[in-house]
Formats: C-alpha cells, structure tokens, sequence
C-alpha cells in the first residue's frame, strides 16, 4: 500500500469512527430524553437539554471529546431529573414552572404569567412562595442562569448571543445576575467548562 493510499484509508477511517460515535451520542442523547421524561423531567427542559445536546454533538470533532460526552450526556439527565422530580407543587405552581421554562427567552412578570394563568399575582406569588421557597423573580433568575449554564457549556454561542437567549435586555445585566448566581462571571464559566473543572 502506498504512503498515499495509506493516508486516504487512515483519514477515511477516522471519519467513519467519528460518525460512528456521533451517532452513538444522539442515540444515547433519544434514549435519556425518553427516560429523563418518563422519570418526571419537565417536557420543556428536556428538550432544551436534547437540543443544545444535538448542537455540542455534532460540533464535536476529537475522537476523545465525544468518548466523554456520552457519559456527560447521561449525567446531566440524571442530575435534572434529580433535581426535577418528586417535587409535591401545587397544580398552580405547576402551571407557573411549566411557563417559566417556556418563557426563558423572554422578560417574565408575575401580572403577565398570572393573567395568562388565569389567576390572581398576590395568590400565584404566595402559592409559588410556599411550594418552593423561592419567590417568582428569585426562581425566574435561577431558572434563565441554569439554561445560560447550558447554553455557555454545550453550544458555540457567544456571550452576548446567550445574554439574549435567556431574556436579558443587556449582557451587563445578564453578567451581573450570572455572578450573583454562580460567584462567577460567564467568561470564568465558559472557561472552566471548557477544561472540564466544575
């Protein structure tokens, strides 16, 4: 075999094995969304995580990188669903997360989500309030800092693009909120995420 041949089969061979292994991770990515949801993961979250998933997936280009990602796919599901479900809410807290996750994009308000609830805002931030300790605004910046955590860890977007995606009207706001929550700016984070330190 000559050395060209030889470099055409080695190269054609690795792009196969890569393939092979992206294939692999978006079925392992199906297969824990599938459980994930059945285990109580709500549907809205989950496809989010599928998602960003799918992007990080085919963005991945080193043979070892997408060895990893398939336990780090089946980690995430299980840390959300351990987080996610089992939770006793009331049907109206239910209902408030269930908007919250839709509406990560956007600036949500307690008048905005109670009236598309069809309830009132003193009794939805009292309900919320009790059910999981965290009053509306608190949960809302938790929630958008959670889905930027993802979206700065598993996709190429920039900073600024992430800023907007999760509903914040600037990217100095969205830093601000993102250090308060995490005692860490975005950049730290993508930083970190990107050598593997947690």
């Amino acid at each position: 075999m000559s050395g060209d041949t030889q470099y055409i089969y080695t190269k054609r061979s690795r792009i196969n094995h890569l393939r092979t292994l992206k294939d692999l991770n978006i079925s392992m990515n199906s297969l824990s969304l599938r459980a994930a949801l059945k285990g109580g993961l709500p549907e809205i979250l989950g496809y989010h995580l599928s998602n960003a998933f799918a992007v990080k997936i085919e963005m991945t280009n080193q043979l070892s990188q997408l060895q990893h990602l398939n336990d780090e796919i089946t980690e995430t599901y299980c840390r959300y669903v351990n987080e996610y479900a089992g939770t006793q809410h009331s049907k109206i807290t239910k209902l408030a997360i269930d908007y919250i996750l839709l509406h990560l994009s956007s600036h949500i308000t307690v008048k905005e989500m109670s009236d598309a609830l069809f309830t009132n805002p003193s009794y939805l931030s009292r309900k919320f309030k009790l059910d999981t300790g965290y009053a509306v605004s608190e949960y809302i910046s938790r929630e958008k800092i959670k889905q930027a955590k993802l979206l700065i860890s598993e996709t190429p977007s920039t900073l600024t693009e992430i800023a907007g995606l999760t509903g914040f009207n600037s990217y100095t706001n969205f830093a601000k909120v993102f250090k308060k929550e995490t005692k860490m700016t975005p950049k730290e984070y993508r930083r970190r995420s990107l050598t593997g330190i947690e």
